[in-house]
């Protein structure tokens, strides 16, 4: 029998555990709902209408017809489960769970369905949170430029960004894991998997650069890194990489490079064939793909072209072309040469440009040639630039800006090998410039002045020959410009470094400027000579680099912040999940260490004193704030008092950045003490009542940021959900254990009359055992003789809801 006080305990434990019961009479078609499950789905006690039909009423349409197919399914198996939506009569939407059992009768015949319901429409909000969370995040990485991708700890790939897709052209299951090794360049392959195998032993972040094949079959250069990302425990747990195309950088560096080193050459008075050889060896170099060059020369006669250099095409052929007569249909340097302009012939073996040579170009496994005019400062023509590849192929806008920059550096070179030994041969050199190139003697005064340092400076020879060359020069870099000269004078050579010049205007003109000996024939320095480059330019490119260099890197941590509150998320729902509900799970470190607080604290509801106290604490650094940790722990505060209890009495959180507001609180105090300046405090729920406090603390002004109130939020609703099942369990463990240490006989039966409990007492005092009591008729297994029919002792437990009086029973004996 359930006594009043039973039922009442009963009550309480499913409303704290925001869950009610429920009981479908398969004889009847009707449906039971205890005040508690009406509370929950938004009714007024007594306001369902037990049926089956007002509950399907209930139901998100959506819903339903699952719903029914689950009751069907329950019918056959006597289980069920499932997770649904409601609508509350208010229009609010609502999700539940219920569970359920069948009952039957003695012949085994179903009678019934019973079971609970609880709201969870926190979790399942959460839940949503996480996942958007994490669509969120994928967006974000699947959009951003650089190549992205994230490897399991041994440096198994498991996930690439859209980027990676759609560059390489590849599919998932042929690159995740270890297949993204089909991408890399074989000649690099091996030196790479060196240093990645490193960085997995090591657990140290990982830095490269190499070439990545794309759908199109070519190679572009990428740098890549990686990082380690590492759970509280400090262990690898994964690793987080991004790749970006530095192809054009790449290039960029190294054809300006190759183009200093050629005219720093020619400046020293190296052979033009040499210079020209190499800088055709460094492009080769940069492209690293095949790539053969060569620079033809227009002959004197203006109608042939001649060999200026191919260090890597086969002699043989560099005889047959030696001599070439230009022409509209002689290849692609003689067709170049006639028209004044570039030519791309992608596929020798079907170009008509090629028909007579088509069979030599074959004979050296020759597929593609595409060749630009070399011209003058003037435009006269002086040759052609050509690139070889031996499959055919486009050229990339890499290749067409190295073509343009390599025929400029070309064209100096070739004006030189035109000249001869003579002052008015340099002078010609010279003259055709774009940069400064000026000649000073020991002591610093000007004696030759191109026309690319008028060009620059806006001062004539006229007005700067004779003159010092320290008039031009800013006074902050006059000191690096004496030690500069200085070396020179000891016969040194001063390599290339970014200085400045003073513009006629009085404007700052930023140069790059190397500096060298003049020596007379006993080899002693008798002046300097100078070459400036305006690398105003360059900086300007330098700036776009490092400006999409921090927008990588704002990305990068971007995501990886994202993944860390995602883990984190899941990695206290997994702690929760598998925590005693009677202890205080190990949470507080975890968020402290992932979101930056320096204290963390859990303060729980006391409802029999109404006040709020202190139940866990966390510090970052353990024993730094050991003062307020025991004004936490001292303290107690009432709904409304301080900003705890006003977060406790509200409902809502609130993030503060100054804590010293709370005047007369020794807590507020203690916090000044210690250092700490701002905080968040959230409330816990348990159903519609908050159960506790979080509370986590900076000792830096933190502003508020959606993100983590966001994520915090999520947390709270988890501990909140975890504190509920704990009180529940409690309460249900605490009745459990006083019905069977009662030392009165104790029964409770159904509404069939058969008995679903007996106590311990009872079968002491009626001889039965649990097992034999259970599911047997109450009043025919005592023989139970009441002072009213057994009809009319049930219709007084009806009206009055119980019964006292004496009765008398047949003990087993």
């Amino acid at each position: 029998m359930i006594t009043p006080d039973t039922r009442e305990r009963l009550e309480l434990a499913l409303e704290a555990a925001n869950m009610g019961t429920w009981d479908w009479d398969l004889r009847t078609n009707q449906v039971a709902w205890s005040r508690e499950l009406e509370a929950i789905h938004g009714f007024a006690p007594g306001a369902f209408g037990s049926t089956l039909e007002a509950y399907f009423a209930h139901i998100a349409p959506e819903d339903a017809d699952r719903v029914r197919h689950d009751l069907e399914a329950a019918l056959q198996s006597g289980e069920l489960r499932l997770e649904y939506r409601a609508i509350w009569p208010n229009g609010e939407l609502h999700w539940y769970e219920a569970r359920g059992q069948m009952a039957r009768d003695d012949a085994g015949v179903p009678i019934a369905l019973r079971g609970v319901c609880m709201d969870v429409t926190l979790r399942k909000q959460a839940e949503q949170a996480l996942r958007e969370s994490e669509q969120q995040f994928r967006t974000l990485a699947n959009n951003i430029a650089p190549l992205a991708w994230m490897a399991e700890a041994d440096g198994s790939i498991y996930w690439f960004n859209q980027r990676w897709y759609e560059y390489t052209g590849t599919t998932p299951d042929q690159v995740e894991g270890w297949g993204w090794t089909r991408a890399q360049h074989p000649a690099h392959i091996e030196r790479v998997l060196r240093r990645v195998k490193s960085s997995l032993e090591t657990g140290e972040p990982w830095e490269d650069t190499f070439p990545l094949r794309g759908r199109d079959g070519q190679y572009r250069w990428f740098l890549s890194r990686a990082v380690p990302i590492r759970d509280e425990d400090g262990s690898l747990v994964r690793w987080l990489g991004t790749s970006i195309d530095i192809t054009e950088r790449r290039w960029r560096e190294a054809l300006v490079l190759a183009e200093r080193n050629a005219l720093e050459s020619m400046a020293r008075g190296a052979p033009s064939a040499e210079v020209l050889s190499n800088l055709c060896r460094a492009v080769e170099e940069l492209a690293d793909n095949g790539l053969l060059a060569s620079i033809l020369l227009l002959d004197d006669d203006g109608l042939h072209l001649r060999n200026g250099a191919a260090p890597s095409l086969p002699d043989a052929y560099n005889q047959l072309v030696d001599g070439l007569a230009i022409g509209p249909g002689v290849g692609s340097c003689g067709t170049a040469a006639f028209r004044g302009e570039q030519v791309i012939v992608a596929d020798i073996a079907t170009d008509p440009l090629w028909a007579d040579f088509r069979e030599a170009a074959r004979g050296h496994q020759l597929g593609a040639c595409w060749s630009t005019p070399v011209r003058a400062i003037d435009g006269r023509l002086l040759g052609t630039f050509a690139m070889y590849y031996r499959q055919p192929r486009m050229p990339t806008d890499e290749h067409l800006r190295s073509a343009e920059l390599v025929g400029h550096t070309a064209a100096v070179i070739i004006e030189r090998r035109r000249a001869d030994d003579t002052h008015a041969r340099l002078v010609a050199i010279v003259d055709s410039s774009a940069d400064e190139i000026t000649g000073m003697t020991s002591g610093g005064l000007v004696t030759s002045w191109n026309p690319g340092a008028e060009r620059l400076y806006g001062y004539t020879a006229d007005e700067r020959v004779g003159r010092p060359m320290t008039d031009i020069i800013p006074a902050d870099q006059l000191d690096a410009y004496a030690a500069m000269i200085a070396r020179v004078r000891q016969g040194e050579r001063v390599p290339a470094w970014d200085t400045a010049r003073l513009h006629k205007d009085g404007t700052r003109v930023d140069i790059s400027l190397s500096l060298s000996p003049i020596l007379d024939e006993a080899g002693s320095v008798r002046g300097v000579s100078a070459i400036g480059r305006d690398v105003r330019e360059r900086r300007r490119l330098e700036a776009e680099r490092d400006v999409l260099l921090a927008a990588e890197r704002q990305a990068r941590e971007l995501a990886e912040a994202s993944g860390r509150r995602l883990g984190l998320q899941y990695q206290l729902a997994q702690t929760l999940a598998a925590a005693d509900p009677d202890s205080s799970p190990p949470l507080l470190p975890a968020v402290c260490e992932a979101l930056g607080w320096d204290w963390g604290a859990l303060w729980r509801v006391d409802s029999d004193a109404g006040r709020l106290r202190c139940a866990e604490v966390c510090q970052l650094s353990p024993g730094t704030m050991d003062v307020f940790e025991t004004a936490s722990r001292n303290i107690s505060l009432a709904p409304g008092e301080g900003l705890l209890g006003r977060v406790w009495q509200s409902g809502q959180p609130i993030w503060t950045d100054d804590l010293s507001g709370e005047a007369g609180l020794l807590w507020s105090e203690a916090a000044s003490t210690v250092g700490l300046r701002s905080g968040v405090m959230l409330p816990l729920y348990a159903g519609r009542e908050v159960v506790g406090v979080l509370s986590f603390h900076s000792r830096h002004v933190r502003s508020p940021d959606p993100d983590v109130l966001a994520t915090l939020v999520g947390i709270g609703g988890q501990l909140g959900q975890f504190l509920e099942r704990g009180r529940a369990e409690q309460t249900l463990r605490r009745q459990s254990l006083l019905l069977e240490l009662a030392p009165v006989a104790i029964t409770v039966r159904d509404a069939q009359r058969r008995i679903v409990y007996w106590n311990p007492a009872a079968e002491a005092l009626y001889g039965w055992s649990s097992a034999e009591a259970l599911g047997q008729i109450s009043h025919e297994l005592l023989q139970a003789r009441f002072p009213v029919s057994i009809e009319a002792h049930e219709e007084i437990l009806e009206r009055e809801g119980g019964w006292e009086g004496e009765l008398v029973r047949v003990c087993r004996d």
